[in-house]
């Protein structure tokens, strides 16, 4: 099903911050503002390994607005993922720590 007002797709959640673990088991992350992100059970296994949190991805078609204008599915696009490798050790610079006042 075509529709010609959608000029962009976007992906949401916008793909950034993930939270890693060293265990095999994962769990969904909230795709709802509000919603608590507590997985059922724990954070941890059962051998006490730290869960992986994944996150579901949607595609919205924008107009030329920026309006939402639907959901985009398989049903309405060619919809295809591919991921690249980045570093995992957790970065910080000067200009993004926290300002520290006086003394």
């Amino acid at each position: 099903m075509s529709d010609d007002r959608i000029v962009r797709a976007r992906i949401h959640p916008a793909v950034g911050i993930a939270r890693v673990g060293d265990s095999d088991e994962y769990f969904l992350g909230p795709e709802v503002v509000g919603q608590p992100s507590e997985p059922p059970g724990s954070y941890k296994d059962g051998a006490g390994r730290l869960r992986r949190q994944a996150a579901r991805f949607r595609v919205y078609g924008y107009d030329a607005r920026g309006a939402v204008v639907k959901e985009l599915t398989l049903d309405d696009a060619s919809i295809t993922s591919t991921r690249a490798a980045s570093s995992t050790s957790p970065c910080i610079s000067a200009s993004s720590a926290p300002m520290r006042s006086g003394g």
